[in-house]
């Protein structure tokens, strides 16, 4: 998981510090361990966001269903020449 590795130091940086009375050492290993919660709540917000982004398109989807498709809009649709764009027309 995200930021185990950084927990981990952290709490390692902690324990040294407080064995050698070090409390920039011991600070630093708090620190690590803030990044390590931080890494691990971004995760945690981009899940989340692919989640709903997911969710979003299952529902365009559903919704394009029950209108009954594009109506003739996008590649291959009437009036778009085949190819997305606007219809062309042949040169004489």
């Amino acid at each position: 998981m995200a930021g185990n590795i950084d927990r981990i130091t952290g709490r390692i940086k902690q324990a040294a510090g407080d064995l050698v009375d070090d409390s920039k050492l011991r600070e630093s290993g708090v620190k690590d361990e803030q990044k390590a919660q931080a890494k691990e709540d971004l995760a945690r917000a981009q899940r989340e966001a692919d989640a709903k982004a997911q969710e979003v398109a299952n529902l365009e989807r559903e919704g394009s269903r029950e209108r009954g498709g594009d109506a003739g809009f996008g590649a291959g649709g009437a009036g778009t020449g085949g190819e997305g764009g606007p219809a062309r027309t042949p040169n004489p």
